[in-house]
């Protein structure tokens, strides 16, 4: 019984000293011109996202693709510190593994807000198959 009442005190003390800040999302849709076919779209966010690898997007047969990718805004050191923002989105277009397009997104020019933390793309971007 005391193993039990300290397990639930233990679970249900705040951690809030030690506890990181909420992630961003950033959402990025777009089109693949040309055939989407063996194309695969990957995303890379700037500074570091402190993620191991980001999804793929997902892609539909007509070429729209979506991609949702992740954002710790943990200043590096400094855990209570939630300041830190996406400066670059890399967005790379591959065909089995050779990369066939890219655009480079600058947060401040082409990202919006959308609430507190999050972001998405002005506008649909497109990258070209051929």
């Amino acid at each position: 019984m005391l193993n039990r009442l300290a397990m639930l005190t233990l679970c249900l003390t705040p951690w809030a000293t030690w506890a990181k800040c909420g992630n961003s999302a950033i959402l990025i849709d777009g089109l693949i011109s040309g055939s989407p076919r063996g194309c695969t779209v990957s995303v890379q966010v700037e500074p570091d996202p402190n993620w191991n690898r980001q999804p793929e997007a997902v892609i539909d047969e007509n070429g729209h693709f979506h991609a949702t990718v992740y954002f710790d805004r943990t200043q590096p050191g400094r855990r209570e510190r939630c300041s830190r923002k996406p400066r670059l989105i890399k967005v790379q277009l591959y065909r089995g593994s050779q990369l066939v397009g890219e655009i480079d997104l600058e947060a401040k020019r082409d990202l919006v807000s959308t609430g507190d933390v999050d972001y998405r793309v002005r506008s649909p971007i497109t990258l070209n198959a051929h």
